[in-house]
């Protein structure tokens, strides 16, 4: 890929910013027989200089937008799904199964922007936890209040709960359109009920097996029980 251009581009494989050798360069103009308004198009092949990876850039200028807008394919992930989602998969049976499909899918949303339908998955996603350890009550309050009676969640837990599922809520009844920066607490707070219902008993148990039995304390010779 020497002599070709080059340009920094965010690389997935890589994990950051990396030089991108230009394959090759296209470019085509679109007028709407309705509008007559025009579009310009340009689409580049790039390759990734380390790790070899190639992805398709695209951006668009319209006749009465001057920045345009672009976008990659495959899209950019700036967040990958955890390391530990196949134990969740692979150990938990059906309810494993659909937690982590739905996890990969509210990433995949993610990717292209979809902040929104992030929000609403992160809702669907903890919905589908209550219900599974307290069954459904009838509405998310009742299955929260549940949630938290049966010792799955603290006070505070609850809490951040609540508010989550509220944006979720918000995104699908009131059309709020979160942020990417507002869509990555919810992913943090969707995570973390994952891995306290599916993995942390588990851990904990592990390490207590490891763990030497105390040992009864021996009297030294001659002691005598203090009388009380």
């Amino acid at each position: 890929m020497n002599g070709l251009p080059t340009m920094l581009v965010h690389c997935n494989k890589c994990g950051g910013e990396t030089r991108h050798s230009v394959l090759h360069k296209y470019a085509s103009e679109f007028e709407d027989p309705e509008t007559r308004l025009r579009e310009a198009h340009n689409y580049k092949m790039l390759a990734c200089r380390g790790c070899e990876s190639v992805s398709l850039k695209h951006s668009v200028r319209y006749q009465e937008e001057f920045d345009g807008e672009t976008r990659y394919y495959p899209p950019h992930v700036y967040r990958k799904p955890p390391a530990w989602l196949w134990r969740v998969r692979d150990g938990h049976g059906k309810d494993g199964k659909y937690v982590n499909t739905l996890l990969v899918q509210i990433y995949e949303a993610l990717a292209v922007d979809a902040f929104a339908v992030a929000a609403m998955g992160v809702r669907a996603l903890l919905e589908y936890l209550m219900v599974s350890k307290v069954g459904d009550q009838g509405s998310f309050q009742k299955n929260l209040k549940a949630f938290h009676e049966e010792g799955h969640v603290t006070a505070r837990e609850r809490e951040r709960l609540e508010k989550t599922l509220d944006v979720g809520s918000a995104a699908i009844h009131r059309a709020y359109l979160p942020e990417h920066a507002d869509a990555m607490v919810l992913l943090d707070i969707a995570e973390h009920a994952i891995v306290s219902m599916y993995l942390h008993d588990e851990a904990v148990n592990n390490v207590a097996q490891k763990v030497p039995v105390r040992q009864a304390r021996k009297k030294p010779e001659g002691a005598q029980d203090q009388k009380a």
